[in-house]
């Protein structure tokens, strides 16, 4: 009788144990599976950044901006990419050379070079080429889009359709005639860089008269096609 009791209490003890023991295998095993789940998951993401980061930058690279073309500016005050030097050459009615880039919306940039010069009376000639422009999406706009229902696929296809667009712009140039106080204003508003009213078309609104390919027809319109209906109006709603 005493033997018999010994063995049910061995069993008995070993039991709940050996059950506790499989709850803690189970618990531990369940959590290894999440995390080899979450490990994979975050793999596959980064390797599909990485691809669209590599497909970006593939159409970035294959976007080629015009060669810049000689021009006589013997005399000329360089102002590198300072354009506060340009209008303070503006100003003083010296010759003058300036580059600038500008980013709208986050997707678009765009390189000009400028020229002043040609001062008589209260007039000036104003040069201006269109040297690059193209479309290249910031990683905030990218996961813009994505939250937006856009494939990576789709995106990389449209920022390569849309440089293919616009590749025609670049190189294009103008040459206008401005009263030296119209072009003061005009370029202190393009630094302002406020760019619900693109400042390239406000800019050449402004002069008394512009010809070249740039300011014929709409080439300066199409060079910002993309953000004709997204960038904000400042008039207000009609009710």
């Amino acid at each position: 009788m005493r033997r018999t009791l010994v063995i049910v209490g061995i069993v008995c003890f070993w039991m709940p144990f050996a059950s506790g023991q499989s709850l803690a295998d189970a618990a531990r095993k369940e959590k290894e599976r999440q995390a080899a789940i979450s490990a994979q998951k975050a793999a596959a993401e980064q390797a599909a950044a990485e691809k669209l980061s590599a497909e970006l930058a593939a159409a970035e690279k294959a976007r080629r901006p015009a060669p810049a073309r000689p021009r006589n500016t013997a005399g000329f005050q360089d102002c590198g990419v300072d354009m506060n030097c340009f209008v303070r050459a503006l100003n003083a009615k010296n010759s003058a050379l300036v580059r600038d880039k500008i980013r709208l919306m986050d997707v678009e940039d765009l390189s000009y070079y400028m020229e002043i010069t040609g001062f008589k009376d209260d007039k000036v000639t104003y040069y201006m080429r269109l040297d690059d422009v193209g479309i290249k999406y910031s990683e905030a706009e990218v996961q813009k889009q994505i939250k937006s229902g856009k494939s990576r696929e789709q995106i990389v296809e449209t920022q390569k359709l849309m440089n293919q667009s616009l590749a025609g712009t670049v190189g294009l140039d103008s040459t206008c005639v401005y009263t030296n106080s119209n072009l003061n204003a005009g370029l202190r508003d393009w630094l302002k860089r406020d760019y619900s009213i693109f400042s390239g078309l406000q800019l050449m609104g402004l002069a008394e008269s512009c010809t070249g390919p740039l300011a014929e027809g709409n080439n300066l319109k199409n060079a910002t096609t993309t953000f004709k209906t997204s960038i904000p109006s400042k008039e207000p709603a009609k009710k």
